[in-house]
């Protein structure tokens, strides 16, 4: 018995802190799903672990579980561990965008385990409704094994990618634990207590590492491509005030403004100046702007022109011309 309570101590404060890094993660990452999910898998997982603990403190070990031995301190039979996993699975993996079958079968499955619990919490408190508990019980862990045996199929897409392939090898780590337990169960072998927890948490502990390799790893994945597309998106914005502002055009203006200011004509330099900002202004603005009024660009035209006016004198004539039936300032 002494072996117990330091692995639940050891395994308490394992998944407090995987809980409280994935809540984290999830926090800062505007409320992301997936990590919500992985943090609420570990919290369960602390929650089943305390309880074990005071069971241990109180010297009645199983007083505390509801429902004696269907709720055993194996933290990965215990129903809302698996079932925050394989929430957490569908929404990491994306699944709606990757295979929607998939999506659909975890999706019905996971009706069907909430189903589960909640029966079983009702049956709880019927001590005539234990029949239907174990029942229960058995229609919970046959879904939740074609469920687990599922998943690391649909993880086989995902083996070496970038992003999914932490999650996917985590997928096929539950498997063999169910495998090893089911080995265990039905080929009748006495394995004690201890020895089944400690390759229980061992399990816990590199399947949580890989949790949270993968989480880490797809934010570092988003802060990138976020990075990549602000930094396309200021590029674009400089390549349509260039497309506006022709380089050119800038410096055919600074010298008709150094041209008005050696011939001392102080009117011209003055009305040239106050167009090249307006224009510079206009240009600014609309840029700003995805879609802008056909007024809008109408005006900027005529800024333009009357700058090359000035500029070119009588070497330059020009009219525009817009149709009755044209309401420019309706028009993007």
């Amino acid at each position: 018995m002494p072996s117990y309570p330091l692995s639940f101590i050891f395994m308490l404060g394992f998944s407090f802190l995987m809980a409280a890094i994935t809540g984290m993660k999830a926090v800062l990452n505007d409320g992301d799903r997936a990590a919500f999910y992985c943090s609420f898998t570990y919290t369960s997982i602390f929650f089943n672990c305390l309880l074990v603990v005071i069971d241990f403190d109180l010297g009645h070990y199983g007083f505390l579980s509801v429902g004696g031995l269907e709720s055993s301190p194996a933290l990965w039979f215990n129903y809302l561990t698996p079932t925050f996993m394989l929430f957490f699975y569908r929404e990491y993996l994306d699944m709606k965008q990757q295979s929607f079958r998939y999506y659909s079968l975890i999706t019905w499955g996971l009706y069907v385990l909430l189903a589960c619990i909640g029966l079983k919490i009702i049956t709880t408190f019927m001590p005539f409704a234990v029949r239907i508990f174990e029942e229960v019980s058995l229609v919970f862990q046959f879904v939740l094994l074609g469920l687990f045996i599922a998943l690391p199929l649909y993880s086989l897409r995902f083996w070496q990618h970038e992003i999914y392939s932490y999650a996917a090898w985590s997928s096929w780590f539950i498997v063999l634990m169910y495998a090893f337990f089911l080995f265990i169960y039905f080929g009748g072998i006495d394995l004690p207590s201890w020895q089944s927890d400690n390759i229980l948490f061992g399990i816990t502990v590199v399947d949580g590492i890989l949790f949270w390799i993968a989480l880490t790893v797809r934010d570092s994945q988003i802060s990138k491509a976020k990075a990549l597309f602000e930094k396309q998106a200021i590029t674009n914005e400089i390549r349509a005030l260039r497309s506006q502002m022709n380089p050119h055009f800038i410096f055919n203006s600074l010298n008709a403004i150094k041209s008005f200011n050696l011939s001392n004509d102080t009117e011209k330099t003055d009305l040239y100046l106050t167009k090249f900002s307006r224009l510079i202004r206009q240009v600014l603005e609309n840029s700003a702007s995805e879609k802008i009024t056909l007024e809008n660009e109408l005006n900027t035209l005529r800024l333009y022109l009357e700058m090359e006016k000035l500029r070119a004198g009588d070497k330059l004539n020009y009219e525009i011309l817009v149709s009755d039936d044209i309401e420019p300032a309706l028009i993007e």
